[in-house]
């Protein structure tokens, strides 16, 4: 995160907040075993994501589900959370270490670059990852600073309530007054759509990640990318979905 950001940047009029896993990057399968190792480390159960989707979803939605289909007691759950997540974190870094970080997606990092020389997008996460798995993943790529605020998966188990967050953090962080309308969520899984349409904002997917082409398109999201591998289009395209506010000359 770059929080300095505010100090030298115009305040944006509009916001765009970005899924990190399949729409960013891709772990490799890194995350889910890190994940899964941390569960096992501090409960005690093994191959406890077997059969269950991560894509779209926040890290407390998807621990809660594995524990609880295996008849975790919910005080235990919540007490052993933030072990869980501080684990998850300190052993996927180790992953990367060991075994190499992931891959950028087609675009990146050139479309954050573009989207940066323009002081009227304010550019941040919107996210099922928890904030240290997050930092991780980005930083592993050199991408955790080109973003100056976001919305976590331990902010809320209910991925469709962190649109509100992220326009809190906004203000918080940039001073943005930005109405959800100014606002576009960019991510590669119909959870993304639906958690845009929840946070009454605008939807951008990208087929580079978890639901095929057809599978999004069938969600209609507003646009619909194969992929950011042209930077140029896909800047065009994302500037028409969320036009910068007019701003009153003093």
């Amino acid at each position: 995160m770059c929080p300095e950001h505010n100090a030298r940047r115009p305040m944006p009029s509009r916001l765009i907040l970005f899924d990190i896993d399949g729409t960013l990057l891709s772990t490799r399968g890194l995350g889910r075993e890190a994940i899964d190792r941390a569960v096992r480390e501090v409960y005690g159960i093994a191959d406890s994501f077997r059969d269950i989707c991560l894509a779209g979803r926040t890290d407390i939605q998807i621990v809660h589900e594995a524990l609880r289909r295996a008849s975790v007691p919910e005080d235990r759950i919540r007490d052993g959370l933030p072990n869980v997540l501080a684990r998850h974190a300190e052993i996927l870094d180790a992953l990367f270490r060991e075994r190499g970080p992931g891959y950028l997606m087609p675009g990146f990092p050139a479309l954050l670059d573009r989207l940066a020389e323009d002081p009227s997008w304010g550019i941040g996460l919107l996210t099922g990852n928890a904030r240290l798995g997050a930092r991780i993943k980005l930083a592993s790529l050199g991408l955790w600073s080109r973003f100056a605020f976001g919305a976590f998966g331990d902010d809320h188990e209910d991925r469709n309530a962190l649109p509100a967050v992220a326009l809190r953090r906004a203000r918080e962080t940039l001073g943005a007054q930005v109405t959800p309308a100014a606002c576009t969520v960019v991510g590669d899984t119909t959870r993304d759509i639906a958690c845009a349409r929840a946070g009454g904002m605008r939807a951008a997917a990208v087929a580079t990640g978890w639901d095929t082409y057809e599978t999004l398109r069938a969600s209609r999201p507003d646009h619909l990318f194969r992929s950011f591998a042209d930077t140029e289009d896909a800047l065009r395209r994302l500037g028409a979905l969320t036009p910068p506010i007019p701003r009153e000359e003093p």
